[in-house]
């Protein structure tokens, strides 16, 4: 880890939340069984953010991977205390999306950003 990896994190964190709109990323996570009421607990985890969002290229959509409504955003690595990972939902404008793909931007040997293709 370099003091540049350092600050190109900070600075992709500062550029998103200036530039970005904001998000909130939950996951759900089954815990232990209860034997008792035949059910799995469910851990909630909640991180508020801000993300970039972009459109797909027609390249994507060609490939069959990507369809009509699924967006692109951009969130800052740094802002999540968590990595997102498919299943995951994104709430943007009122409107919750599940987390469909998730693609890591590196800086030096840090994640700098998330890449995440989500589906209303």
């Amino acid at each position: 880890m370099s003091t540049l990896d350092d600050r190109f994190r900070a600075l992709a964190k500062r550029l998103v939340a200036g530039f970005g709109a904001p998000v909130t990323v939950t996951r759900v996570v089954e815990g232990a069984y209860n034997s008792t009421t035949g059910t799995l607990s469910k851990t909630t985890t909640v991180a508020a953010a801000y993300a970039i969002v972009d459109a797909y290229g027609m390249a994507e959509f060609r490939d069959g991977s990507v369809e009509r409504t699924d967006k692109r955003l951009y969130v800052a690595a740094t802002a999540l205390t968590f990595t997102p990972q498919p299943a995951d939902t994104l709430t943007l404008d009122s409107t919750v999306h599940t987390i469909i793909s998730v693609a890591e931007i590196w800086s030096g040997a840090q994640r700098c950003l998330y890449d995440l293709q989500v589906r209303a």
